[in-house]
């Protein structure tokens, strides 16, 4: 069936899209890894030419190259509209929103630390962007398909982390927020594309 195939490559390209990030993240790290320090530096501290001299351009290269296959994993999902019965709405806004996280995660690799008032301008419009992603995601996954339910509550846990993060902006919450928004689409991508009645059966 095409829509099982379709399936299958996107959630390989959410494979890829964290594959990506975490191996050109710990490449960078591994130039300065007193930079791992999830309470003193932010993730984007790796991207800082100045704390990362030697590292700073395979992480900014990392986060454009998966800002690119993000992308591609959002615009993939919009095969699942044709099978999907509820929920359409909310799904529809998750694509779109995730089209422009995408490219802000690309402008965050463009415009990096040593550029500090686009690189803060982009990285606040990704993790703003990000929550209504995580919030209708959960909604989607809890309410309207055959998801197991905890990765749909998991979805709404995140939703209040990015809140925190936003609110109290401190690198810790920031570490959390990509890393585990990250093991998210993960989950996504191991679960979606074994039969497409996941996507078809509503939950009353």
């Amino acid at each position: 069936m095409k829509i099982d195939k379709i399936m299958v490559n996107n959630s390989l390209i959410g494979y890829f899209t964290i594959g990506i990030y975490l191996i050109f993240t710990c490449i960078s790290a591994f130039f300065n890894l007193s930079l791992i320090d999830p309470i003193n530096h932010w993730v984007s501290d790796l991207g800082n030419s100045i704390l990362n001299p030697d590292g700073a351009v395979i992480y900014n290269i990392g986060c454009i190259i998966t800002g690119c296959s993000l992308m591609i994993f959002f615009i993939g999902l919009k095969n699942l509209l044709n099978i999907m019965k509820k929920g359409k709405k909310f799904f529809v806004l998750i694509i779109i929103f995730g089209i422009f996280l995408s490219f802000s995660d690309i402008m965050i690799g463009v415009f990096s630390e040593d550029i500090f008032t686009a690189h803060l301008f982009w990285s606040l419009t990704f993790f703003i962007i990000l929550l209504p992603i995580l919030l209708f995601g959960g909604i989607v996954l809890t309410k309207y398909v055959n998801f197991p339910r905890l990765i749909g509550y998991y979805g709404i846990v995140l939703t209040s982390i990015n809140i925190l993060f936003l609110f109290f902006y401190i690198p810790v919450f920031e570490w959390i927020t990509i890393f585990s928004s990250l093991s998210f689409v993960g989950l996504i991508s191991y679960q979606y594309p074994k039969k497409g009645e996941l996507w078809v059966k509503a939950t009353p």
